[in-house]
């Protein structure tokens, strides 16, 4: 499981992102989705949301 906090610092100048990231192991027989392989051979859009919210805290690019 990967779990990422982005904390946002907002004044009047804008706003600065910094993302932590967090790794967890967990035993494979605990573990019940699907591995999938995520290739980013292209550009693509993300998008960082609340999920109590629904409110989009973030969004990116990758060129």
């Amino acid at each position: 499981m990967i779990d990422s906090t982005l904390p946002e610092n907002i004044s009047e100048e804008g706003t600065e992102a910094a993302a932590v990231t967090v790794t967890l192991i967990t035993p494979m027989s605990l573990f019940t989705e699907k591995e999938i392989d995520f290739v980013a051979d292209h550009p693509f859009l993300f998008f960082i949301k609340d999920e109590s919210t629904g409110v989009v805290l973030f969004i990116g690019s990758v060129q």
